[in-house]
């Protein structure tokens, strides 16, 4: 049933995803991914990607970009990553990792989640995640990497 789902899911987001404008009070489908800090040098950063191909970006810690920053992307870029979490089955994966929570306390988090407006799937991942879901954070980086940032204190 959950496959049925997962593959409706993707199906809906990728016919979606043609980056049209939302109305007013209209829900977005979106990819987020945040990677917390550890005790040495950890980027630390939070960053949502949207349907309609607008980015937001916010650098904490150990980034090269620090602060809140915005950034217009393809649909190409968004599909391309919705592509991969269907290929990953990344509805099947499990909440959190490691599964029983005993995590080692200095490694860093890497938390990416889906939205399709109504529901959300989150799943935070400190170690023992698939190499696929590490895989698919690289890949995010690597669409957020290619953007061109505008700072948020630039447009004031």
């Amino acid at each position: 049933m959950q496959k049925i789902f997962f593959s409706l899911f993707i199906t809906t987001l990728l016919a979606s995803a043609c980056c049209k404008p939302k109305t007013s009070g209209e829900l977005y489908e979106a990819i987020t991914i945040e990677r917390t800090g550890c005790f040495g040098k950890c980027p630390v950063y939070r960053a949502v990607i949207m349907s309609n191909g607008t980015a937001t970006y916010e650098g904490t810690r150990d980034v090269v970009r620090k602060g809140k920053h915005t950034a217009t992307l393809t649909c190409k870029a968004f599909n391309s990553l919705l592509k991969q979490a269907a290929d990953m089955k990344f509805l099947e994966l499990a909440d959190k990792y490691p599964a029983d929570g005993r995590a080692i306390a200095d490694l860093p988090a890497l938390n990416i989640s889906f939205s399709d407006g109504k529901s959300v799937k989150k799943v935070v991942g400190k170690q023992g995640a698939p190499p696929t879901y590490y895989e698919f954070g690289k890949a995010i980086d690597a669409v957020l990497n290619a953007a061109t940032w505008k700072s948020e204190t630039e447009k004031k």
